[in-house]
């Protein structure tokens, strides 16, 4: 299990957001856009930390960038899973599986109602580029919505 650490000053209605693309809670794409219309931000950003652990994530991760799955079913979200303390020792940091959404078209949908509604196709607001996670992932669905919406690909 994950649990999410949202950025400093992210609101209830993001937090939902960032939840609900997380935990792949959305069964229709109307329940992001009734978040969106409500005032949720989907440029805010987000940790994951598996449960039990107390380490601070050192990713942060976009909602758009939650929102790609990885069909492969390998890690997309961490390249490097070290980090080095000043101290000289280092903390490994497990990488992290999201599950799949129900269908590719939903995922489709979702990742365009994000950008729709204020998500940045190209930064995404974290550690890694939407287009990056996507390739990473596998992903040609993410791939294709994310060039449909032309993201920079270089």
């Amino acid at each position: 299990d994950v649990h999410i650490v949202p950025d400093a000053g992210v609101t209830p209605l993001s937090r939902q957001l960032l939840e609900g693309c997380i935990r792949r809670s959305f069964t229709d794409v109307s329940q992001v856009k009734q978040l969106l219309r409500q005032g949720a931000d989907p440029r805010s950003c987000g940790g994951l930390r598996v449960h039990g652990t107390i380490l601070t994530p050192p990713w942060q991760y976009s909602c758009l960038t939650l929102a790609i799955d990885s069909p492969l079913s390998r890690p997309s979200l961490v390249n490097d899973p070290f980090i080095d303390n000043a101290d000289g020792s280092a903390v490994r940091f497990p990488p992290v599986v999201l599950p799949q959404w129900s269908s590719r078209q939903l995922q489709c949908d979702i990742i365009n109602a994000l950008i729709d509604g204020g998500a940045d196709v190209n930064r995404g607001g974290g550690s890694e580029s939407p287009i990056k996670v996507a390739i990473a992932a596998g992903n040609l669905t993410a791939v294709d919505a994310l060039l449909a919406r032309q993201v920079d690909v270089r």
